[in-house]
């Protein structure tokens, strides 16, 4: 069953808080979105309601959203089940909020009555936050990081403190999952948690890379793309549409609380990147950063120069090789190899010790920021938009094959490792994560709110479908068609069981759902097939396929 919300308060209009403002509301809950004053609360949320993409589900959403001004912070947390803060990202200022909201709280009749409290930091200590609170406060108190944009990042990493009530964590993560429809996975409370810990490491070390071997912005994105597994933000651009201010202060935070971690100066911001910065070359949101539009063409940042120039494709032999392998185990695989074979190659030379870096420091500082590998994996793939997560990725290479290799890219091979190595042998296995705390594989819990597909189709009694679509119960009186073809290419067969399916669903059901779990609905129609249709002179099955769509 889907958790109520009856309200929510939603505290600081900025750009973060004014968009979880908008998700709650889109999610059909009412919302008082308070700020220094009223006028103030109003205008953020008159500048999110502009932005693109819409950070409501519909335009009407807005009207659930009440702004209001801090003064009447007391008057809104009575009959509120979650109060989230949203305010500028320093640790005083949060205090002296969370100081005022436990007073509050201490007026409430019962603990029944206490809202729960978070704060969307992307990286504060939660545990700092709420020092000399309350004890009352500190059961209902947590982390609630929220990936920007709210509406449309997957990732809701929760922080539980070691005082945080735990049916107040259930309680949250089945809001995330059932309510938001968010990925959620508990983060332990170290600096940058888990996403962006790994994450800005990751960025960093590219940009130190691409100066070591001499590689362009635009090359670097080429490489560190899809042919990995990544979005097609890649690197550079993945920066510029976070914000380089933002990178730098999430890095600058890292660098100064990481004071034990070997990788602590990966975390120094590079001067190219703090000079771009102190330029207002910010990124997507100032027009300019390490790319920047003139005259409809996108020109790339010269790392050297800092001025900018048409974009290139990196120029490597081996990397294109590895482009015609469409699986993408087997792509890395095949670059691995390639580094192996082609040290001279600044291209292969570069990815190979990034990707070599990015395995390393995730096994380095796993058990640090969370419990399993599963979710470690899942943060890197709701939250940086990875195929594969770093854990995921250690076991399609083979952890001896890449153990063996990373001291050769002047990478320590970390004593999870070895560890694991010496025992289960594996990251994960057939429905199994390991546990960081006991070298075990353990089941992994299912998502709240999902669905075994491949189980309700084992279960299923009367299964239909053919080479491109399948039929089956998917519970609840619900009928699914999964499409599975070839890019969901849509032709007579797809076509015919879709059709079959409404007319089952319609004498037996009281839903249907067509989807897939291909990254793609569907390529459209086959009109190859339809062409050949024509040239044949198959009017009839040509007409027919016409009147079917």
């Amino acid at each position: 069953m889907i958790p109520r919300v009856r309200s929510a308060v939603v505290l600081g209009a900025g750009t973060m808080g004014a968009q979880i403002a908008c998700l709650l509301a889109g999610a059909g809950v009412p919302v008082r979105l308070l700020d220094l004053d009223v006028s103030v609360a109003a205008a953020g949320l008159a500048r999110a309601t502009k932005l693109r993409p819409s950070p409501t589900y519909r335009a009407e959403d807005v009207e659930r959203i009440r702004p209001g001004g801090f003064d009447d912070l007391e008057s809104w947390l009575a009959g509120a089940d979650w109060v989230v803060e949203a305010i500028v990202e320093q640790i005083e200022p949060k205090r002296a909020l969370f100081e005022r909201i436990d007073a509050a709280l201490a007026r409430l009749p019962d603990e029944a009555a206490v809202p729960l409290v978070s704060s969307n930091t992307s990286g504060i200590s939660i545990a700092r936050m709420a020092e000399g609170r309350s004890e009352r406060f500190r059961r209902a108190f947590l982390g609630t990081h929220f990936f920007n944009p709210p509406r449309y990042a997957r990732l809701l990493e929760l922080i539980p403190t070691a005082d945080t009530a735990s049916d107040r964590v259930v309680w949250i993560e089945d809001v995330g999952s059932r309510l938001l429809g968010k990925g959620t996975i508990r983060a332990k409370d170290r600096p940058a948690f888990v996403a962006n810990r790994l994450g800005v490491h990751g960025l960093l070390t590219a940009l130190h890379l691409a100066g070591e071997t001499g590689l362009g912005v635009d090359e670097v994105d080429d490489l560190t793309g899809p042919l990995v597994g990544r979005p097609k933000s890649a690197i550079f651009r993945t920066l510029d549409l976070v914000g380089l201010d933002v990178a730098v202060a999430v890095a600058d935070h890292c660098h100064e609380d990481l004071v034990d971690d070997p990788e602590r100066e990966r975390f120094a911001v590079p001067p190219v990147l703090r000079r771009l910065v102190e330029e207002g070359r910010l990124g997507e949101k100032a027009g300019v950063g390490f790319y920047r539009k003139e005259d409809g063409e996108i020109l790339a940042l010269d790392l050297e120069t800092l001025d900018y120039r048409p974009r290139r494709r990196v120029s490597s032999p081996a990397v294109e090789l590895a482009r015609t392998e469409t699986d993408l185990p087997r792509r890395m695989s095949a670059l691995a190899d390639a580094a192996q074979r082609s040290p001279e190659d600044p291209a292969i030379t570069f990815l190979w010790r990034l990707v070599a870096s990015e395995l390393a420091y995730a096994a380095a500082v796993g058990p640090e920021v969370a419990d399993d590998a599963e979710s470690v994996d899942r943060a890197m793939r709701w939250g940086f938009g990875w195929e594969l997560g770093p854990f995921e990725a250690w076991d399609s290479l083979g952890l001896d094959r890449v153990a063996e290799r990373l001291p050769a890219a002047g990478v320590a091979i970390p004593p999870l490792v070895e560890a694991v190595v010496a025992g289960p042998g594996r990251f994960h296995d057939d429905g199994r994560a390991l546990d960081f705390a006991s070298l075990e594989l353990r089941p992994v819990a299912p998502r709240a709110g999902t669905l075994d597909l491949d189980a309700r189709k084992q279960a299923a009694v009367d299964l239909r479908g053919n080479a491109s679509a399948t039929l089956v119960d998917l519970g609840d009186g619900i009928l699914g068609c999964e499409l599975h073809g070839k890019l969901n290419i849509i032709g007579i067969d797809t076509l015919d069981l879709v059709m079959r399916g409404v007319e089952i669903a319609t004498a037996r059901f009281d839903g249907y759902v067509v989807g897939t779990r291909q990254p793609d609905f569907s390529a459209g129609a086959n009109l190859a097939l339809m062409l050949l249709e024509a040239e044949e002179g198959e009017w009839h099955e040509l007409d027919r396929g016409i009147r079917r769509f």
